[in-house]
């Protein structure tokens, strides 16, 4: 994923003040430092999250009332010019002054969450969605930890998000103060860089925290991006009441940053040097020397650039790809004619379909796969990684060579050295995945037509055949997202997106919402009633951005307005447990593995004023369409077969999968 530092000016006046004519914004991973003398700001297109006719221009600093308001301001201002013009506020007293900042800054927008947990989970989500950071303030206390699980995600899938939380002054902690905990570093390994800025006083410069926050956001957006973590202690008084501060001192070394335009204190070009990789390519091609037999493997966490190289690549060396569900290759437009094994995990339940043993090699571009059968065939291969991150994704241990670059950028170097194309012997397997996406088209046909209970695997195929052509999918972990793997059809272009850095099921509503005001368009989200239940508190968010949408779509709009689909996947809570081994415990699985419970969704979209319907049976999904509705945000329940079915469906469906491609 790339993320992207904006810094907007007024004009190349402006830019010669502190960068003599040089260029306005920093990409840092693409391989080059690109430039543009255009401004950028957010645009959701029919949200509104603020009234700016209320707040006015942080031209001036010392027009602010107090030194806390001028740090406030600053923080804000900066971050703002830094291209982190979003910012997910969580309401409390000690973040008073950074509160004053954004309704003083008027070019940011700004959206109050009433829990921490949900404010982070939107932030992360809102830079996978945008490609720049956004911001979370949070008072002191407990509230910084609940920030925990989103930093967690954060951090495991290199996602920039920039904490702000606010802390009492060093005289206050380890004294019994009431909403204080330790929050130095609290976070640990999971934040990139973490700053314990003190408290505003006349004695130090403004542009301290200026250069600290510059430096903040280049390790948050660098080519191990990741959340930061700026700490910032508040002596009271925390309100903007007038109370005598130095401006000289305080504001000393700043006239360019008050007057040469949008610019950030300190410039830090913050490129990802891709550089010639030539010594990869021949080593790539040492390994090519032994066999001509290349999978290639479309991993998460690919750029829409990535995945363009990866498909002009299979093309010309006729080298099928085997694509993650998250990889923006596995959903993709029947029109693009490229080599694709879509099913392979299906076709790796019939071992003689791929003979080729060990002589092969994986060439994986991204880090996660999702699917089991596919990363224990990639295990058995020459396995080749190639990856921006600095992590290591190898838990099986079967690496041999781990490139550190953009896959689009070594592709482009590959394609220039490697001998064209390559006779591999893997296209039959092409025809095969083909052959599995009509046995379920027809399977589920039947089945739809059957007016019975619909199964979770129906479910899954239903939903990739209903959505239009580039609709956004937000899917919940757990067996929502291995059924939309296993099931679902090939041959439309969908955008589907998960949080699988940790794998957890919290946080899924919150980080639809994320994705939904970044983009400014529908988000389907896929989500169990366990994931459901994590996040109801959501919904809330939900309720109070029905009140800034303007309009429902207009006739034929496939893209439409900012909405949000929540399809609850109802099983009676618990359903993956089954498919464990320690399914086999009865007694031992009900009492601590399944999760029952009795919740009524209707009753919780009706709480949260949500349009809601219920599918008991496959009539109610054929009467349902999937398109942008006259609902903007609306609840579908889909009441499915018990947990026990549920594992037999799979277990049949499997079998006759099997004896079908043994013909």
């Amino acid at each position: 994923m790339n993320f992207s530092l904006w810094i907007s000016g007024k004009g190349p006046r402006d830019l010669s003040v502190r960068l003599s004519g040089r260029p306005e914004y920093v990409q840092p991973r693409s391989g080059t430092v690109t430039f543009s003398k255009r401004k950028r700001r957010w645009t959701g297109p029919r949200l509104v999250f603020s009234d700016e006719s209320k707040r006015v221009s942080s031209a001036s600093l010392r027009a602010q009332p107090n030194i806390n308001a001028v740090w406030g301001v600053a923080v804000v201002e900066e971050l703002s010019r830094l291209g982190v013009s979003f910012f997910f506020v969580a309401p409390g007293s000690r973040s008073t002054p950074l509160v004053y900042g954004l309704s003083r800054v008027t070019s940011i927008r700004y959206f109050m969450v009433h829990d921490e947990r949900i404010a982070g989970f939107m932030a992360l989500n809102y830079a996978k969605a945008s490609g720049r950071p956004a911001a979370v303030v949070t008072t002191s206390g407990t509230a910084v930890a609940n920030l925990f699980p989103s930093v967690v995600e954060a951090s495991n899938t290199e996602v920039p998000m920039v904490l702000l939380t606010a802390d009492r002054p060093s005289e206050l902690r380890d004294s019994g103060a009431p909403q204080t905990i330790d929050q130095v570093k609290i976070f640990g390994r999971y934040t990139r860089f973490f700053s314990d800025v003190q408290s505003p006083i006349d004695a130090v410069p403004l542009r301290s925290v200026l250069s600290t926050i510059d430096h903040a956001i280049m390790k948050a957006t660098s080519t191990y991006s990741g959340p930061v973590h700026l700490n910032l202690m508040f002596r009271e008084k925390l309100a903007p009441d007038p109370t005598a501060w130095d401006h000289v001192n305080v504001l000393q070394g700043l006239d360019e940053w008050e007057n040469g335009g949008r610019i950030p204190f300190t410039i830090i070009p913050n490129n990802f040097d891709d550089r010639d990789l030539s010594y990869e390519v021949e080593l790539f091609n040492t390994l090519l020397a032994s066999t001509n037999r290349v999978l290639v493997v479309a991993a998460g966490s690919l750029t829409d650039q990535d995945a363009d190289a990866i498909r002009s690549f299979s093309n010309i060396v006729q080298s099928p790809v085997v694509p993650d569900v998250l990889s923006g290759l596995r959903f993709d437009s029947a029109e693009l004619k490229y080599p694709r094994i879509s099913y392979m995990d299906q076709l790796l339940l019939v071992p003689e379909v791929f003979n080729f043993d060990d002589d092969f090699i994986a060439l994986q571009f991204g880090e996660r796969i999702v699917s089991k059968r596919i990363n224990a065939l990639l295990s058995r291969s020459r396995r080749i990684v190639v990856s921006r991150s600095e992590d290591r994704f190898d838990d099986d241990h079967s690496v041999l060579l781990r490139i550190r670059a953009s896959p689009s950028s070594f592709l482009l170097r590959l394609m220039n050295s490697v001998d064209l194309p390559l006779a591999n012997g893997m296209q039959d397997l092409c025809e095969l995945s083909g052959l599995v996406r009509d046995f379920y088209r027809e399977r589920f046909t039947r089945e739809l037509e059957s007016n019975g209970v619909p199964s979770e695997a129906l479910l899954a195929w239903w939903i990739t055949e209903m959505l239009p052509d580039d609709a956004t999918v937000f899917v919940s972990n757990s067996m929502p997202i291995r059924d939309l793997d296993f099931f679902g059809i090939d041959s439309k272009r969908l955008k589907v997106h998960s949080n699988r850095g940790a794998n957890g099921i919290d946080g899924i509503i919150s980080s639809a919402l994320g994705f939904m005001i970044a983009q400014g368009r529908p988000v389907t989200v896929v989500i169990g009633d366990m994931a459901m239940l994590h996040d109801l508190g959501a919904l809330h968010e939900v309720q109070e951005l029905k009140k800034k949408t303007l309009k429902p779509p207009a006739a034929g709009d496939t893209k439409g307005e900012p909405g949000l689909t929540i399809i609850v996947v109802n099983n009676g809570g618990g359903g993956i447990f089954n498919f464990l081994p320690v399914a086999k415990h009865e007694e031992f699985l009900t009492e601590f593995f399944q999760t029952n419970h009795t919740v009524s969704f209707a009753d919780c979209a009706k709480n949260f004023n949500l349009r809601y319907s219920c599918a008991t049976g496959t009539a109610d999904l054929k009467s349902w369409g999937l398109d942008p509705p006259k609902e903007l945000f609306r609840m579908l329940e889909v009441k499915c077969k018990s947990l026990n079915k549920n594992v037999e469906e799979h277990a049949q469906l499997q079998k006759h999968l099997v004896e079908f491609l043994q013909k």
